[in-house]
């Protein structure tokens, strides 16, 4: 039973589709330093137990799935140096936040800035 999954530096990775056997289970999923992925997978909104999530330097990432409201467990999102996905989930403008200011804790750092790659 697959309850934390952690997946970082995988820069060929496009997609997460293949987490799915998990969604029943997982506890954490961490993201970390997918620079090509592009869509999060349409089974982490069945992902009923997820607790955490942590999204970090994931640059082509531009959208959370629209049903993120739906999990209802998820009490800690972190979404940091994901330039567009940061901007959309901004506590004071972003167009996301509605969908996830019901999270306890949400950290949305700032996109790292050019001069710091």
């Amino acid at each position: 039973m697959l309850k934390h999954l952690h997946i970082k530096d995988i820069p060929g990775i496009l997609t997460l589709q293949w987490i799915e056997g998990a969604a029943e289970t997982l506890e954490t999923l961490t993201i970390y330093d997918l620079p090509n992925l592009q869509t999060l997978p349409e089974c982490l909104i069945t992902m009923t137990r997820l607790k955490r999530l942590d999204i970090v330097g994931c640059h082509q990432l531009l959208n959370l799935p629209s049903d993120i409201h739906l999990l209802a467990d998820l009490e800690y999102l972190v979404i940091n140096e994901c330039p567009e996905l940061c901007r959309k989930c901004d506590p004071q403008s972003g167009e996301y936040w509605p969908m996830i200011a019901h999270i306890k804790t949400v950290l949305i750092g700032e996109p790292r800035g050019q001069d710091e790659e």
